[in-house]
């Protein structure tokens, strides 16, 4: 399972509202999609979009708002 800064919950169901905009996971859900808008790159699942971070030499995934709106 892979943590997060606000909960420790699975990042899979991270679309059912387990996190708010601002939250960080380690690794995106299995199935999320990759979209890009205005030049930048998102993931979205279930409604839920995250964008790509580093912190170190880590990667991590930010809950963002809908960047279309």
């Amino acid at each position: 399972m892979a943590g997060a800064d606000d909960t420790n919950a699975d990042p899979s169901v991270a679309g059912f509202g387990l996190y708010a905009v601002g939250a960080t996971v380690d690794a995106l859900p299995e199935d999320a999609k990759q979209k890009t808008v205005d030049g930048t790159d998102y993931y979205e699942y279930a409604g839920t979009y995250y964008q790509v971070f580093h912190s170190g030499s880590n990667v991590i995934y930010r809950v963002v708002q809908n960047p279309q709106g």
